[in-house]
């Protein structure tokens, strides 16, 4: 689980990149998908008598990290703002941003306490915010399905929620308690969730989703490739989309592939984990920081960005330009401003700062 997790975050960063379009488009069908099945697989089945324990755990996991780390973005904005970091001029898809009163900081930080609030830089938190509310409803239906102790009850549960979904959103309405956040998005987190505690449910009772790892090596490729392509055949049919970004009607084709790329990313990690050497203790140290990657590497590519702005003598206002410099329009010196391989050192340096920092932060020191 650590080593899918690792492939899901350097997926997600890749996708931040400015990777070329047919790679983002086929990696946002599943790579946030895949932290919410995740979730679930991992869910332990002794919350489910102690549900205080479990929302303790949610608030201390996920609450207290994005209401810390917010508050710490929103008390530097301005001064990120005097450092062409944000600026009246370029942000993301046309959102500029300005200076905050002493008036905004203080609502900006008390929606933060009901996740009402962020800052682009940190603009993975919508995962931290969707995670919390998906992980307790999902709690709320598998404590259900536990109370009633009848296997039919938590697949009911399920596809009356799934069903509440699509109702909702083909009446044109949105399924969400806009007060605390909660939207259609919640919802669908919340599917992927009780998807990830079923399928750990399928493989310990011995179902077909167990005998993979039995099989050859050539039947584990076939299934990995059949499940890759299942997702290109998606995006050819009913066109590529996102978790942000779902309609009514790519919503459920968005699922069907989100499920098949998460499989596809889990079965490839246990083949990862498999083989000892470097690659595996890479994947399972980045795996258990991925919190860490995805709070600071919107940061860490503003780094390669003034780089790009000192090569090519860009406009240092174009710092604010997010999340990394795209090239349309863009002109230097008269001439035409192109770079194709300039998004696998975002890749790098996105990705690589944050798990160097926990690497020489925790290794031991001599003596120890």
């Amino acid at each position: 689980m650590a080593a899918a997790k690792a492939l899901a975050i350097l997926l997600m960063v890749m996708g931040h990149a400015g990777s070329p379009g047919y790679i983002g488009q086929y990696l946002s069908m599943f790579h946030m998908p895949l932290f919410f099945i995740m979730s679930g697989y991992c869910f332990k089945a002794k919350y489910l008598g102690d549900g205080r324990a479990f929302v303790m755990k949610r608030v201390r996991g996920v609450w207290w990290p994005y209401v810390k780390w917010v508050l710490v973005f929103l008390a530097l904005h301005n001064v990120l703002y005097h450092l062409n970091v944000y600026n009246d001029v370029y942000g993301y898809r046309g959102e500029v941003s300005h200076l905050y009163t002493w008036r905004e900081w203080g609502v900006k930080s008390f929606k933060t306490l009901y996740f009402g609030s962020g800052e682009q830089l940190l603009g993975g938190y919508w995962f931290l915010k969707e995670l919390f509310w998906a992980s307790l409803i999902g709690y709320a239906v598998l404590w259900l399905g536990h109370r009633f102790a009848r296997p039919w009850v938590l697949p009911c549960l399920a596809c009356v929620l799934l069903a509440l979904l699509f109702v909702f959103a083909h009446f044109g309405r949105d399924f969400h308690v806009p007060a605390i956040g909660i939207s259609q998005r919640t919802w669908m987190a919340t599917l992927f969730y009780l998807f990830g505690h079923a399928w750990r449910r399928w493989e310990e009772g011995g179902t077909w989703l167990s005998r993979y790892d039995a099989l050859p090596w050539g039947w584990q490729a076939l299934i990995v490739v059949a499940l890759g392509v299942l997702v290109k055949a998606v995006i050819v049919v009913f066109g590529g989309t996102a978790m942000t970004s779902f309609t009514q009607s790519n919503a459920l084709p968005y699922m069907v592939a989100a499920l098949c790329g998460s499989m596809m990313i889990v079965y490839v990690s246990r083949w990862l984990v498999a083989r000892a050497g470097w690659l595996r203790d890479f994947l399972v140290f980045t795996g258990h920081h991925t919190f860490e990657v995805l709070t600071w590497h919107f940061s860490c590519f503003k780094l390669v960005s003034l780089l790009l702005i000192w090569l090519y003598g860009l406009d240092i206002e174009r710092l604010a330009m997010f999340p990394v410099i795209g090239t349309e329009g863009l002109r230097s010196g008269g001439m035409a401003v192109e770079w194709t391989l300039w998004w696998w050192a975002y890749l790098l340096v996105g990705a690589g700062l944050p798990l160097l920092w926990q690497w020489v932060r925790l290794r031991p020191r001599r003596g120890e």
